[in-house]
């Protein structure tokens, strides 16, 4: 049935020449058809064609006219005319509108922790695969699968207090009624549709009220001729409500029916094959912004258009990335949130004012039955690997991920805020010196102050030098430090901050600033002494917070005799700003041949860009099989799969009683979205950018990881070392009690004879892990601290601290040569005594103890007089045929993360299911025992599973997959071992 705007037009139509087209890209739904012969009256005022965006359904897809061709056909005084109609979807008309500037930008501190519980439809109560509809309004029966997290707010279904809650609810409902006669095309009395009517109930009182609608199926005379069958129709779907009781101690409960009355024509009836209930309330009021509050912002500027039910419960459990929308249309705004979401946006499932999105990440397994014509496969931009180059990259933003400078148990001293080599560092203008540019600083600890408090009865207390102090809160940002006043109060510590008890950094910048900032006293202040610096009140103030029961003098001054500035030693923990060098390789290749994936976003988001670089080169060359038939189904589902093929395109020819088509099916598919770059819930600035052509070196390992049911002999690859200690930071974060250490320190020899030393830039993308170093310039690997004697007209000689380069090349600025050694955060007493002292940091050449080495590297640089040389260490992760690997093994490693969250959880896979990327939990079981152990350089994994069926063993950590092992061993419920090891 074809219908111009709601007026039945089929009758005219050339039944034959009805096309229509689909595609997950940004190319819009398409679709043609022609009346060969009507008169000027038939569809139209006169012989004009018909408008642009006049609304087209076709068996129910909406289309807009975007062009019309007409052409006389017959002379005389009855003319007729032939349209050639092409059709657009009606998301076309979201270009239309134009939206003001817009941007989000999340408030600042942690994400909210919800308090929730999930209930979903208790599937022993289902017949024939689901829950059973009819006219009668009946209980859907529940069952909790998600426990509270505070049973005082929530147990189960039932609401504990009178506080907002967020009742968010998902649905798949099946239409299987269908005529058990009649051919297609047919007008029977009595449509196959249904109605299904849902309502939400808070105790005895309604709360909520939906109502869907789902096509129905007409079976087809031709399907005995052709094997065909007449499969379900499936509506998936939800809606959202909130909430706030006036009493409390009440349930959710869900009721549901179909509406109309059913026909003795039809077979079976409407089915929920899933349902799922969940409950959540804040824990706190920190506002975060979802996706369904973007875009309904988005829409309030066009209040014609809004969005559906079923999208906005999805993407109110999203939280929002940072957008900046700059003269966009309402169409590119959107767009970029269904990018963001792996989907499309698009009008048209309804009517021409309803939002919808495809997401198309979701499993939606549709089977296709047609009978075969034709099939084929290929590829197209194939590569193996995505090589990524970008700048000023900024990982997840916490300590699990932070580097520490100088190294986890190292300290650096104090050097000049001038860069300039050969000067000496004046107290007033010291600074502390990094490796890394600072993003965000996370704990700065400092020791080396000596200084006496009082007691209650006046006698003197000494805290020693040895103490650390974090005074991470005296550190600020420039801006901020630049509100402060400079007048220093020496009898109010711990109560206010100003310039003379804070330091300060800026974003991008490697330095800390304003330690020997003294300030001015305040007027007709009768201490006539300098006051102390910045750094030594920034340690004062934090001592009086620390020593309650302790005071200090009036105007206590610190001995500036004892305790110089240049005794002060410093350990920075932060975020910081790294240039990213990896590969990301496809799943079974090894980059034989590799693409480049550069990302010039000024500041950019390491977890959004390995997801989408991992997408990509998922993507890239990957398998296409394109399918070609005759099929009774009307609908095809963008998005949908058959196994691990995603529907990605497809074009439908319809005849009156069959319809051809041409389908296309992607492997691991991915619409590349718009980058987003990183939150700025810290105010971001320009990076400095150093004219010196910095060159960076990569090395990958392939870390293939396999199974085994016996213990493995593994042969250790020769730079690794015959010690375990590469094993245990591989494997030892996933083991029941923890082991391993993270390597964070660096010594590099250059060509045999000088050795510098650096602190280790871990990171990860997907699946591939980084180790880097990085010199400060072509010349020197950073700034140390010197004795020097100069000469004074008075006094002669005298010593002062002055900064030169820790050099790492010839006198020329080449070496041919480097060995990279990797410490790890905690090394045993020896090595630790044998590190640099702070004033020579980053420049060494005494010899290291190899105790605890984890692993070396011998490279052959060649470098010139121009580069600034760094160098990453880069590890892929591989899966096997019985061993699938996922990113949080990476993630979660000790050889990228400092701790582990939460233990290892051991889980057995369901019948059937083997995750791709994310983990349904419902579709795992927990092992009933279990251990995970590292005893050698290998992971043994003993545990129990209930009796049942299994695809095999999995690991996570917070639900997400580490590692699967494929097997059926677990079937019995006996106890089993498993061992998993590396293979180069």
């Amino acid at each position: 049935m074809v219908k111009l705007n709601n007026v039945d037009i089929t009758t005219h139509v050339d039944i034959n020449s009805i096309v229509t087209n689909d595609t997950l890209d940004e190319t819009m739904a398409s679709g043609s058809f022609s009346l060969p012969f009507v008169s000027s009256t038939d569809i139209t005022d006169g012989d004009q064609p018909i408008p642009r965006l006049s609304e087209v359904d076709i068996d129910g897809l909406l289309f807009v006219v975007s062009e019309d061709t007409v052409t006389l056909t017959r002379r005389g005084t009855n003319k007729l005319y032939r349209h050639d109609i092409q059709l657009i979807e009606p998301t076309k008309i979201l270009q239309k509108r134009v939206i003001p500037n817009v941007t989000v930008t999340q408030p600042q501190g942690d994400v909210t922790n919800y308090i929730y519980t999930i209930n979903t439809a208790d599937e022993s109560q289902f017949t024939s695969g689901g829950f059973e509809l009819d006219n009668t309004l009946t209980l859907v029966p529940l069952t909790e699968t998600g426990t509270s997290q505070d049973t005082s707010v929530l147990i189960s279904n039932t609401l504990k207090n009178t506080n907002a809650y967020d009742i968010r609810l998902r649905y798949e409902i099946e239409n299987r009624q269908q005529y058990s006669t009649g051919i297609a095309g047919s007008s029977p009395n009595t449509s196959p549709d249904i109605e299904v009517n849902i309502k939400v109930y808070y105790g005895s009182t309604e709360i909520a009220d939906k109502t869907i609608n789902i096509n129905g199926k007409p079976s087809n005379l031709f399907e005995g001729l052709f094997g065909l069958t007449t499969p379900a129709t499936t509506h998936i779907g939800g809606f959202k409500v909130t909430h706030t009781p006036s009493i409390t101690n009440q349930n959710i409960t869900i009721k549901a029916r179909t509406t109309g009355e059913f026909s003795s024509e039809l077979e079976d009836a409407g089915y929920i094959t899933n349902l799922t209930l969940q409950i959540s309330q804040e824990e706190t009021n920190d506002d975060k912004i979802y996706l369904d509050e973007v875009v309904n912002k988005l829409l309030s500027f066009h209040p014609t258009f809004t969005l559906s039910d079923e999208a906005e419960v999805v993407l109110s459990g999203i939280l929002s990335p940072e957008f900046t929308f700059q003269n966009y249309t309402l169409y590119d705004a959107l767009r970029e949130v269904a990018n963001y979401v792996t989907g499309i946006v698009y009008l048209g499932e309804d009517d021409f004012t309803t939002v919808h999105f495809y997401f198309y990440d979701q499993d939606i397994q549709k089977p296709l039955t047609f009978t075969d014509e034709e099939q084929s496969e290929y590829l197209d931009g194939f590569a193996d690997a995505l090589e990524i180059n970008a700048q000023n990259v900024v990982r997840d933003d916490e300590e699990l991920y932070a580097i520490k400078e100088p190294a986890n148990n190292g300290f650096i001293t104090v050097r000049s805020t001038s860069e300039e080599r050969g000067i000496q560092i004046q107290d007033t203008q010291t600074a502390l010196f990094l490796q890394q540019p600072i993003y965000r600083p996370l704990k700065l600890e400092v020791r080396g102050l000596s200084f006496t408090m009082k007691d209650s009865n006046n006698q003197d207390v000494n805290i020693p030098a040895s103490t650390v102090w974090d005074i991470t809160e005296y550190l600020v940002e420039a801006e901020r430090y630049n509100t402060f006043a400079s007048q220093a109060n020496l009898n109010n510590r711990g109560n206010f901050k100003n310039q003379s008890n804070t330091i300060f950094y800026r974003q991008g910048d490697n330095k800390i600033s304003g330690l020997g900032f003294t300030g001015t006293l305040p007027a007709g202040w009768a201490f006539t002494q300098t006051p102390n610096y910045a750094i030594h009140e920034a340690i004062l103030n934090k001592a009086a917070e620390f020593y309650t029961n302790l005071s200090f003098e009036t105007n206590y001054l610190v001995n500036i005799t004892n305790n110089s500035i240049h005794n002060l030693e410093f350990r920075l923990t932060h975020v910081p700003y790294s240039d990213v060098r990896l590969s990301l390789y496809k799943d079974g290749k090894t980059g034989q041949n590799t693409k480049y994936f550069n990302e010039q976003s000024n500041i950019n988001d390491m977890e959004l860009l390995g997801k989408i670089a991992q997408e990509n080169a998922n993507r890239t060359g990957n398998r296409t099989v394109k399918f070609k038939g005759l099929t009774s189904a009307n609908e095809f589902v963008l998005g949908s799969k058959i196994d691990d093929k995603v529907l990605v395109n497809y074009t439908i020819s319809r005849t009156p009683t069959l319809n051809k088509f041409s389908a296309e099916y992607a492997v691991g598919y991915a619409n590349i979205s718009d980058y987003v770059g990183i939150d700025s819930r810290y105010r971001q600035y320009e990076v400095p950018i150093n004219s010196v052509v910095r060159r960076t070196d990569k090395k990958t390992q392939h870390l293939q990881l396999k199974t085994s049911d016996t213990i493995p002999t593994v042969t250790t690859p020769s730079y690794i070392g015959a010690n375990n200690r590469f094993y245990e930071a591989l494997f030892g974060n996933f083991a029941s009690t923890p082991i391993g250490q993270r390597p964070t320190y660096a010594k590099i020899v250059i060509d045999s004879n000088t050795t510098v030393e650096s602190n280790i830039d871990s990171y990860r993308m997907g699946k591939t892990l980084g180790l880097a170093v990085k010199m400060l310039d072509n010349y020197a690997a950073g700034i140390k601290k010197v004795d020097r004697q100069i000469y004074d007209g008075t006094l002669g000689n005298i010593d002062v601290k002055v900064q030169e380069d820790a050099i790492y090349t010839d006198a020329f600025g080449k070496f041919t040569q480097a060995q990279i050694r990797y410490f790890p955060s905690l090394p045993t007493l020896a090595q630790s005594t044998s590190r640099t002292q702070a004033d020579a940091y980053p420049s060494n050449n005494r010899t290291m103890t190899g105790v605890d080495l984890i692993f070396d590297y011998t490279y052959n640089v060649n470098k010139d007089a121009r580069e600034a040389w760094g160098f990453v260490w880069e590890g892929v992760t591989r899966s096997s045929t019985n061993a699938i690997v996922y990113n949080g093994f990476v993630k979660y490693n000790k050889l990228a993360a400092e701790t582990v969250p939460n233990t290892i959880e051991i889980r057995f896979l369901k019948e059937g299911y083997i995750p791709k990327k994310n983990v349904d939990i419902e579709k795992t079981v927990r092992a009933t025992a279990g251990t995970v152990t590292i005893p050698g350089k290998y992971m043994q994994i003993t545990a129990t599973a209930p009796t049942g069926t299994y695809e095999g063993l999995l690991l996570t950590i917070n639900q997400e997959p580490i590692l699967a092992i494929l097997t059926d061993d677990y079937d019995a419920g006996l106890s089993t071992t498993k061992y998993i090891y590396m293979e180069e």
